[in-house]
């Protein structure tokens, strides 16, 4: 059987015009399930690649990773192209490549040892054997009656994992989360946080060196605002993030794409695409916010405010028109609203000065 040319395979979806070229700046492409979001990312991918963008200057950030597997497979039959580094990340191993660069560039303070992921095995292992040890030696928290024999169980460590993900994730320390848990009259809360408090001291001796995943995306954070020189030079060559299944991003992921829409590259302004269906959330259970996707799209619209554009209009009623910006793609980037345009027809095409914005959806004044 004949191999078929990967650079002869057709793209899969039609890349919209305003999404296409570089220099399209911060997006939020929004679409419904099997609407070719995930076709999307890969197909734009490979058309910037074409174009001339160098493979390390861009990569596609996914919640998993048996996604990030799956499409990088796909991405390198498409593209036709030998990659140094992967371009398909999952945010934990962007944030642990940049902790690594971080470290070897000494902006990694108290870490003596190069960092590394704990994973959830280590992780699994070492809650069972400090809950094993408080039973044996009738020690450790005291959990509620109400748990019962729950904490025996592997699905008790599995909760008690996502509770101890989510504090990092929020650096919550014990004392605000036993505070919390005596103001709200809520006794697990007391007794998780001094698990996590125990579970803290015993990991930082065995594995100092040692991030559990929401933990690396809050460093990487954490040395991106602090240290503005490593930040610049570690971000200078990426012009471009695609970030598939938006949707599935927790807190701090979604920390992670505002600065990386608000820091520049060595090509100007960083075109961060974030594509996302906000009403079939899979990882709500792992802290995922679906509804911070329309966070991101608010604050994009904010920023627009005082600048100056063009409206193609679409629709006019008694003293109201409506039309679309170039940067506007059909159904998924808002309206420009203009209240008391008198005058104008559908097909005009008008300047205006961008004055306020109503969620996604801007409002203007003609210019």
């Amino acid at each position: 059987m004949l191999e078929q040319d990967p650079r002869e395979v057709p793209e899969w979806v039609e890349i919209p015009e305003h999404v296409k070229n570089s220099g399209c700046g911060p997006r939020v492409v929004l679409g419904e399930p099997g609407t070719g979001k995930t076709e999307l990312a890969l197909s734009l991918m490979v058309h910037r690649l074409h174009e001339g963008m160098d493979a390390s200057a861009g990569i596609i950030l996914v919640p998993n990773r048996a996604a990030a597997n799956r499409l990088r497979d796909q991405l390198a039959l498409r593209s036709n192209i030998t990659f140094s580094a992967p371009v398909i990340r999952t945010f934990s191993g962007f944030a642990y490549d940049l902790l690594s660069q971080a470290w070897e560039a000494g902006a990694l303070p108290g870490v003596a040892t190069a960092p590394r992921l704990l994973s959830g095995a280590e992780q699994d292992t070492l809650i069972e054997e400090l809950l094993d040890g408080h039973q044996k030696n009738d020690g450790g928290p005291a959990w509620p009656e109400s748990l019962g024999d729950a904490p025996r169980t592997r699905g008790f460590r599995g909760e008690l994992r996502e509770f101890m993900d989510r504090a990092d994730e929020f650096s919550a320390s014990t004392e605000e989360i036993l505070g919390a848990g005596r103001e709200l009259d809520v006794p697990e809360w007391e007794a998780a946080a001094q698990f996590l408090q125990e579970f803290r001291d015993v990991a930082s001796l065995q594995h100092a060196e040692a991030f559990a995943p929401a933990e690396l995306t809050m460093q990487a954070i954490a040395v991106l605002e602090s240290d503005t020189e490593f930040a610049e030079k570690f971000l200078a060559g990426l012009e471009l993030v695609i970030v598939d299944d938006a949707q599935e991003a927790t807190p701090s992921q979604h920390r992670l794409i505002n600065l990386l829409m608000q820091t520049p590259s060595n090509a100007g302004a960083r075109d961060v695409i974030a594509l996302a269906c906000p009403d079939t959330v899979v990882q709500g259970f792992r802290g995922a916010r679906a509804d911070l996707v329309d966070e991101l799209m608010t604050q994009r619209a904010e920023e627009r405010i005082g600048e100056r554009t063009r409206v193609l209009i679409e629709d006019v009623d008694a003293q109201t028109a409506t039309g679309r910006a170039p940067h506007q793609g059909p159904e998924v980037d808002g309206t420009v609203c203009l209240p008391d345009a008198m005058g104008l027809h559908v097909g005009d095409l008008v300047d205006v000065t961008i004055t306020g914005c109503e969620g996604i959806d801007l409002i203007g004044e003609l210019a």
